[in-house]
């Protein structure tokens, strides 16, 4: 199973302890384009994607194409009381929404 984690994530010492052959870290991604977050996505097939933002739709349907069939895919939006929300299920994935942990954003 590979993750993907795209955000920032503060705490260093945390970040060394999770950072392990199956999680790709680019916090990166936050300011980057649909087209680049896709390419992201197609070429490292990961099945969780934790995010802050939400990608496009047509980003996620992009991401489905490239997996297995037999795969499972979700996403995790790192999420605030200012986003106000937030769908569930976007491009047939689920989106599972949890508040931020103060030690680790």
């Amino acid at each position: 199973m590979q993750i993907l984690i795209a955000y920032p994530i503060a705490e260093e010492s945390i970040l060394h302890e999770i950072l392990s052959n199956n999680i790709i870290y680019r916090p990166d991604l936050l300011t980057k384009g649909s087209r680049f977050i896709t390419s992201v996505l197609t070429e490292n097939r990961p099945n969780i994607l934790i995010t802050q933002e939400l990608p496009d739709e047509e980003v996620v349907r992009c991401w489905l194409s490239e997996m297995p069939s037999d795969s499972a895919q979700f996403i995790i939006q790192k999420h605030n009381e200012q986003q106000g929300e937030q769908p569930s299920w976007i491009a047939g994935v689920p989106v599972y929404t949890v508040l931020p942990v103060e030690s680790i954003h």
